[in-house]
């Protein structure tokens, strides 16, 4: 199973967009194109800032080619396992809240869940009180009551 943050828009008819956690073989891939495609500049910046930081320490002869290669396959690495967050963050600063947070096998059945319980969520009638325990009474706590 596999977790998905869900996050809308502010109109109520704004579409879903799902963010799969974990680690991101198109990022790996495709290294900055993958961010700038999903728009999370942040991430873009960070690559080529990281990559170039070690072809700069390569370049100048203070590490040898095995450690500049290792550097790199690192910089490369953390950047895959990270690129979900840098693209949950940019989808906030963009206005998309988080709205859910879902687990499913894969993005349908992440957004069927989540449908699923939006709309179980709605149909609940909330004017219908809820029935006390017997025994339980409910106290007055500044200005709210304490207890059901």
């Amino acid at each position: 199973m596999a977790t998905f943050s869900v996050h809308t828009g502010d109109a109520p008819d704004s579409s879903l967009t799902l963010v799969r956690d974990g680690f991101s073989l198109p990022a790996l891939l495709l290294g900055p194109l993958w961010f700038v495609w999903t728009r999370a500049w942040l991430g873009a910046f960070l690559w080529v800032l990281g990559v170039g930081i070690v072809a700069a320490v390569g370049a100048a002869r203070w590490v040898g080619v095995e450690a500049a290669l290792a550097a790199a396959l690192a910089v490369h690495m953390f950047m895959a396992l990270e690129a979900s967050e840098f693209r949950r963050r940019s989808l906030i600063r963009r206005g998309r809240r988080l709205a859910d947070i879902v687990d499913a096998r894969n993005r349908a059945e992440a957004e069927i869940r989540y449908l699923a319980r939006r709309f179980a969520a709605s149909n609940q009638n909330m004017s219908q009180p809820v029935p006390r325990a017997q025994g339980q009474r409910a106290e007055a706590v500044g200005l709210f009551l304490n207890g059901a």
